[in-house]
């Protein structure tokens, strides 16, 4: 089934969410940065979709969709010629078509309890996307890696997000880990970031009234960020 049909659905719900409350819709996380997608996820890879099979559980409903795909080149993750990739029947799936090429950022989920919850998963959005339309993120993975491989520092990115876009500039940040505390100051945008040593941070706003809270769609836990080497986070507030 082509993808644009299997996203009637989510199109139908996106545009009444807009029409009831267009400030929930505006504030929806940015895309991730490659950084973070590469070393969030267990598998990096382009590759041509072969063949696509639908999974229903026992009541008969859509559960997941898998699809095999042959590699082209693996940048994170094993090295083999075929993957299945899996992706859920909900609005957080990335549906792909058959005899297409793609980019694809794929984590690895174990649940003992379901096998068709087993496997390499990709989700919609964010930077997996036709490998056509994908040569600068191609790029930016290989930077990362290579970056990766030399770095002795991590870098954590965050944003505040604002109902109605006001200047965001100005607002302070504190990361700490044990005796290691770093600073940062968001721009007119609510962007701010950190590049730290590797360790376990927390991530706090020196905001006196409490005004500023962490956003619930933030992409890591701001109370608990782990960065290694040459890796990256991101962080959501409002």
């Amino acid at each position: 089934m082509s993808s644009w049909l299997r996203l009637m659905p989510l199109t139908v719900v996106l545009v009444l969410s807009m029409s009831t409350s267009s400030q929930a819709f505006f504030l929806y996380p940015h895309p991730r940065r490659i950084c973070t997608e590469v070393f969030h996820n267990d598998l990096v890879l382009t590759g041509k979709v072969l063949k696509e099979t639908d999974h229903y559980d026992a009541e008969g409903s859509a559960e997941t969709i898998t699809y095999r795909v042959k590699v082209l080149t693996v940048f994170k993750g094993p090295q083999q010629e075929v993957f299945d990739i899996n992706t859920g029947w909900n609005s957080g799936a990335q549906y792909l078509d058959v005899g297409k090429e793609y980019l694809l950022f794929a984590k690895l989920r174990r649940n003992p309890d379901d096998p068709l919850l087993n496997g390499y998963f990709i989700g919609g959005g964010d930077n997996n996307g036709l490998l056509s339309e994908s040569a600068a993120n191609i790029k930016q993975v290989s930077a990362v890696l290579k970056k990766h491989a030399t770095s002795k520092t991590g870098s954590i990115r965050g944003r505040v997000y604002s109902f109605d876009k006001k200047d965001m500039s100005g607002i302070k940040f504190e990361a700490f880990s044990g005796k290691q505390r770093y600073q940062a100051e968001s721009d007119a945008e609510g962007w701010f970031e950190f590049d730290v040593l590797p360790g376990i941070y927390r991530v706090e706003p020196q905001d006196k009234h409490g005004s500023i809270q962490v956003y619930d769609l933030s992409y890591d836990d701001p109370a608990k960020v782990e960065i290694k080497a040459g890796e990256c986070a991101e962080v959501a507030f409002r």
